[in-house]
């Protein structure tokens, strides 16, 4: 699929499985792309040591490519990939260091476009714990109803009324979805419908996607 993955990294524990439930997608990206933000370069020095994935990159055609961090915390890493990423794949998912995706999530999302240029697809949170296996869904809101297919297009305004009222952020973080590249400006200015969205990135671009989807 036409899509780089990008991954903040700077906790070891789960890159491995992060890592690993990329290259086990049954629509794989073209690109994994991870900003190692660690102390002293231990995501890199793992990573480098670990021959299996290096394999797997190479028997499933998909380009790993680990850069240095800024060391500059969370955001200024994610800023970084986008730099560094570059508009290079059509599309581009942001994978937090430790989470895992499901192994069909990038062919759901191509298929939930379906030939359009959606700005933006954001799949049902799950939690899992250290078995990597899901245990517990934080559901989703009462107006926000399953069509037949499972997909539904949200306006701005649905958002604002699911959101806003009881602080319930449904849609989770940027490990849940998947983006247009023509929208990684937004993210990278950190600034949606003429608001700063510092210190709440992840539910501010999914606002902006939805007013850019309208």
């Amino acid at each position: 699929m036409d899509i780089a993955t990008l991954i903040p990294a700077y906790k070891t524990e789960f890159i491995v499985d992060t890592i690993t439930s990329c290259l086990n997608q049954s629509l794989r990206p073209e690109l994994l792309l991870i900003s190692d933000d660690s102390p002293d370069n231990k995501i890199f020095d793992s990573l480098s040591k670990n021959t299996q994935l290096a394999h797997l990159c190479g028997e499933r055609k998909i380009k790993l490519q680990i850069i240095k961090g800024p060391r500059q915390g969370p955001l200024a890493n994610t800023m970084h990939l986008l730099d560094n990423w570059d508009f290079s794949t059509n599309f581009f998912h942001i994978l937090c260091d430790d989470d895992i995706i499901c192994p069909n999530f990038y062919e759901q999302h191509h298929k939930s476009r379906s030939g359009n240029d959606t700005i933006c697809v954001v799949s049902k949170r799950w939690l899992a714990g250290k078995n990597n296996l899901p245990y517990l869904s934080p559901g989703t809101p009462a107006q926000v109803g399953l069509t037949s297919n499972r997909l539904q297009s949200i306006s701005l305004r649905t958002l604002s009324k699911t959101i806003f009222p009881q602080c319930f952020n449904w849609l989770g973080e940027f490990s849940n979805a998947t983006f247009h590249s023509s929208f990684a400006k937004n993210i990278s200015s950190a600034k949606v419908l003429n608001q700063d969205i510092f210190g709440l990135l992840d539910i501010g671009t999914f606002f902006g996607a939805a007013a850019d989807n309208k």
